[in-house]
């Protein structure tokens, strides 16, 4: 898992621009922007990259204890830790869901229309030049909406249009 944590430190870093970032500037990116783990997996893998001395902490700032130049990142790469933690849930069922019962996940916890969060989804994705599930989980971030229950329909959903 080193060789994995420090592609996805080496991505955070170079992506930055900086050699010294705060703990939230490193795992809010991991949850919230690139949608790799959810708020909690990040938080735990930033842990887990100190405890491996992959991060070196430095007046509160966190830097990597390697050069992320020598770090090559494969196109396209997307980590397997988050696949690893859903594989433990595999023989449960998921649940029968789709993109458009987390829309209206979203309309119901945000007082909101569901013409409104559609609206604001499209919006977003023009705005970020990002893919509408994206989009989406950026809006439940802004209201608040855990959306946690719906992240294996959406990667199913990314990843099954883009076949």
């Amino acid at each position: 898992m080193t060789d994995q944590e420090k592609i996805i430190l080496s991505f955070i870093f170079k992506r930055s621009g900086k050699s010294n970032l705060k703990e939230s500037d490193i795992y809010l990116p991991l949850s919230l922007e690139l949608g790799w783990f959810s708020l909690q997996q990040a938080k735990e893998f930033v842990k887990k990259c100190i405890q491996h001395k992959n991060l070196e902490v430095t007046d509160g700032l966190l830097s990597p204890s390697f050069d992320i130049d020598t770090i090559v990142i494969p196109t396209g790469f997307y980590p397997v830790i988050q696949k690893e933690k859903n594989e433990m849930s595999d023989n449960k069922q998921p649940p029968k869901q789709s993109v458009a019962e987390y829309i209206e996940h979203i309309t119901k916890r945000s007082g909101k229309t569901n013409e409104e969060i559609k609206k604001e989804i499209q919006e977003q994705q023009k705005e970020k030049n990002i893919i509408y599930e994206v989009a989406a989980l950026s809006i439940a971030n802004i209201y608040g909406v855990d959306s946690s229950q719906y992240y294996g329909i959406i990667e199913k959903s990314i990843f099954t249009e883009n076949e």
